[in-house]
């Protein structure tokens, strides 16, 4: 794999304080997930946030979302404008939720924010997703940021975040995940996710195989379409540098081409960030080199995440067909001589059989992990959505991180690990190579 800067270094154990206000939260509503805006408005109105002070991205969409959102905040922060960005589920430490100018809030303002939307929602059972959301607008607003980018949680027309009006919404690949709230029909997935737009304001689709449910609800809804292939594009060969036309006055050439920017559907979701940039603040894009510069140091943890292990081991959060479909393409173009082995864990609603059909041919090994302890499936519990005759099966009872060192073990120097299934998988992993202790505080509000 190329060289890539070095991923950030967060604590992994939030501070007392903290962690009593993430148990205190998951304690005010029977449901992990409730979808709807009705609780949350009259707590905006309190906290006088129903209209912020600052312009806001709202992203939506199945897979690359996180990918977006880190693209939009580098590029705007590299233009000295005071960026928010708002993310999850987290891997290690709840503060990377919640992000100004590209660092992780500190605690003290969290809790802060968290006290004022105490203080504001009375006696509305807000869910823990609902109540964060409205600690990170506020706490934006207490930070001076200037621009905002919002990453929906599930789904978009119900999801928290849509309570706020988006200036730019940008919708990335639509695929099948979170049925039992969204339904099994992509173009009702679709206009779901087509919710999160606004009328007379832009909305930039950056999927060139979008339902045309999408389109179609985005122009119902009187929204200014921007379409990746037809309104902007990218040009180049995967894995050298390339160019994006069709986003503002510039035309953005010599773009990194070496990973996470080496394959067509990582361009894809960075050149729509770009594109819904050029639409928030056009002026971020200019000089072209600036941006070229800001792409080349974003970071994104768990995303094709490679660690310093002999063999090497790579991490990736995929969790759904659609995300391991585009792994599988990564590691076509980065294959090894030896053998892959795979440490796959899952959320029990999770299409298991899709994510093993999508890697299968290139993956010699599957090592089933437990992650029943944080609401995923058991290792045997996993092992009977694969097929034994086809699939070589490893089934651990311990957690992602001690299968991860039992596959590492047998591991030659020409091997490959690979790590996926779920964001606790992943963690579960980076906490045990950096040799951090694991806490419950970690574990709360992962939706993935």
């Amino acid at each position: 794999m190329p060289d890539r800067p070095p991923v950030e270094v967060l604590p992994t154990v939030e501070g007392p304080e903290l962690r009593r206000w993430l148990s205190y939260l998951e304690s005010l509503h029977p449901r992990e997930i409730e979808l709807g805006l009705e609780r949350l408005r009259p707590v905006l109105e309190r906290l006088d946030l129903t209209d912020p002070p600052f312009r806001v991205l709202t992203v939506a969409g199945t897979n690359g979302k996180g990918t977006s959102v880190a693209v939009a905040q580098a590029i705007l922060g590299a233009a000295g404008h005071c960026t928010g960005a708002y993310t999850s589920p987290h891997l290690l430490h709840f503060g990377e939720r919640i992000r100004v100018d590209g660092r992780p809030a500190s605690e003290a303002a969290i809790v802060e924010a968290l006290a004022r939307v105490e203080a504001s929602r009375e006696s509305i059972p807000l869910t823990y997703f609902e109540f964060t959301t409205l600690a990170a607008l506020d706490l934006f607003r207490s930070a001076g940021v200037s621009h905002a980018v919002l990453e929906v949680g599930l789904g978009g027309r119900l999801d928290a975040v849509n309570a706020i009006d988006a200036d730019v919404a940008l919708i990335t690949r639509i695929a099948r995940d979170h049925v039992q709230w969204l339904g099994t029909d992509i173009d009702d997935i679709a206009r779901e996710k087509a919710g999160v737009v606004r009328p007379g304001r832009p909305a930039v689709i950056a999927s060139r195989e979008a339902p045309p449910a999408l389109l179609e609800e985005t122009e119902r809804l009187g929204a200014r379409p921007r379409v990746l292939g037809r309104d902007y594009e990218w040009q180049g060969t995967p894995g050298e540098s390339w160019s994006i036309a069709g986003v503002g006055p510039v035309r953005l050439s010599d773009l990194p081409g070496a990973s996470p920017w080496s394959r067509p559907w990582q361009r894809d979701n960075l050149a729509g960030a770009v594109a819904a940039v050029a639409c928030l603040a056009p002026e971020s894009l200019d000089p072209p080199e600036r941006v070229a510069a800001a792409l080349s140091l974003v970071d994104l943890p768990g995303r094709l995440q490679q660690l310093d292990t002999e063999p090497p081991t790579l991490l990736d959060v995929a969790h759904n067909p659609d995300a391991a479909r585009a792994l599988a393409d990564w590691l076509v173009a980065h294959p090894v001589s030896g053998s892959t082995r795979a440490v796959f864990a899952a959320r029990a609603d999770k299409d298991v059989s899709g994510v093993v059909s999508a890697l299968d041919d290139f993956v010699d090994e599957w090592w089933l992990a437990d992650l029943s302890s944080e609401g995923g499936m058991a290792a045997s519990q996993l092992g009977t959505k694969l097929d034994p005759g086809r699939q070589v099966l490893e089934i651990h009872e311990g957690r992602p991180g001690e299968t991860w060192q039992a596959a590492l073990a047998v591991s030659g120097e020409s091997d490959r690990v690979l790590v996926l299934g779920s964001f606790l998988t992943v963690a579960d992993v980076l906490r045990l190579h950096s040799g951090s202790r694991h806490t419950d505080s970690d574990r709360t509000g992962h939706r993935a």
